[in-house]
């Protein structure tokens, strides 16, 4: 009886150590969230392909563990056939110390429901970064999220995003 509560001891002990670690390792590195206003949307003509070619501007609010406060602005630029959009969005963040990360977004957005898109294999790689986000350039994120509430009018949508840096 004695071995047997020596070694569910010991069993617990060594899953209180194991556990927490294997799910920290799970967990992304470093990741920030932001949520924009698209402020400006403009159709801007039409690609060979046949799907409209759009620019869109927005603003807003990021946060996250690595970023406790900032500001995001974007230009978005791309093509759009009804239900996916082709993403080449330049997104800048700044932090609260006024440091810069500029991403460039590459990647697809498909209508889901009317009136949101959901952002589909969107890597974000670091083009520019100034003071303490130096580092990053080069550095490839993934984008999760969705736009939401545009279905009436673009320029009235929203974006929610998460950048969560690759593991390559």
């Amino acid at each position: 009886m004695k071995r047997k509560s020596v070694l569910l001891g010991i069993s617990f002990i060594i899953l209180s150590i194991v556990f927490p670690l294997t799910t920290s390792l799970a967990k992304p590195k470093w990741f920030i969230e932001y949520q924009c206003e698209i402020i400006d949307f403009e159709w801007t003509g039409i690609h060979s392909s046949g799907c409209w070619l759009y620019q869109s501007t927005f603003v807003g609010v990021v946060g996250g563990p690595n970023i406790v406060d900032g500001t995001v602005e974007g230009v978005d630029c791309g093509m759009h056939d009804g239900v996916t959009a082709y993403m080449d969005v330049y997104l800048t963040i700044t932090d609260k110390d006024g440091d810069q990360i500029v991403f460039n977004d590459v990647g697809l957005c498909t209508t889901k429901n009317p009136g949101q898109a959901v952002f589909d294999n969107v890597e974000c790689t670091v083009i520019e970064a100034t003071g303490k986000f130096s580092d990053l350039v080069g550095q490839a994120f993934y984008k999760e999220g969705s736009l939401t509430d545009f279905s009436d009018d673009p320029a009235g949508g929203y974006i929610h995003g998460k950048l969560y840096l690759s593991n390559n």
